[in-house]
């Protein structure tokens, strides 16, 4: 049982260290000026009137749940036009209202801006009018050229919309997501320390289990001969 333990902790130290030291050379090397950890960008083309990244929930759970709220500070979405694309609208809103603007209209929705599998609707209608137009989005930028927009992250369910500023259809665009997370170093210490104190009580174990216990040297002891019998 102290084998199986022990193994069992060295693994999971090896887990924890690989971990922590990753999160410690992306808290040490990967941020930008401004402090924000970006993803790698993405090309997005569609015939759509909008892509999308829906129903994101911001400290909660579920499926959908992607980044707690406790631990970001901000994020920023850089969106880049491609091949004379036309001026482009950027907007974060409440999904619920997202929804309701884009009910019935032919979008293509992705994951999140590092995911390149891009779903599209079959058909569907233009827009009721031009996104710049509705009042419920909560940060915007719009505009020809590089789109960026920082938003301070809060808790509810949030849609992410790129369209063209007109509201017509057919984007080709380059997208990335960057994240501020404060808490990032003390994630990595915290990994490293778990995964040193996993290795520690895990090689402890492991020696207790494969050393040889004291008395065992000489083989077990014979039993002693029956009343009667002749002596060896």
């Amino acid at each position: 049982m102290a084998i199986i333990a022990g193994v069992v902790l060295v693994l999971l130290a090896v887990g924890l260290l690989g971990t922590g030291g990753v999160a410690l050379w992306a808290d040490r090397t990967q941020r930008d000026e401004s402090g924000f950890l970006t993803t790698n960008p993405h090309r997005y083309q569609t015939g759509s009137y909008a892509l999308t990244v829906e129903g994101v929930n911001f400290g909660g759970r579920g499926v959908h749940w992607v980044y707690p709220r406790s631990v970001l500070d901000r994020i920023r979405i850089r969106v880049a036009p491609l091949q004379g694309q036309r001026a482009l609208f950027v907007g974060i809103g409440p999904a619920a209202d997202v929804a309701r603007y884009l009910a019935g209209v032919r979008r293509a929705e992705i994951e999140d801006f590092g995911d390149t599998n891009v779903r599209s609707t079959t058909a569907g209608h233009p827009p009721s009018g031009p996104p710049a137009d509705q009042a419920f989005w909560d940060v915007t930028s719009s505009g020809g050229g590089v789109r960026i927009l920082t938003w301070p992250v809060r808790g509810g369910r949030w849609s992410v919309v790129v369209m063209n500023e007109g509201g017509g259809a057919g984007l080709d665009v380059e997208a990335s997501i960057g994240a501020r997370v404060p808490v990032l170093l003390w994630i990595a210490v915290g990994l490293l320390v778990a995964g040193l104190v996993c290795a520690a009580l895990g090689g402890l174990l492991l020696w207790f289990g494969v050393r040889t216990p004291r008395g065992d040297i000489g083989g077990p002891v014979p039993p002693p001969p029956p009343p009667g019998s002749p002596p060896a």
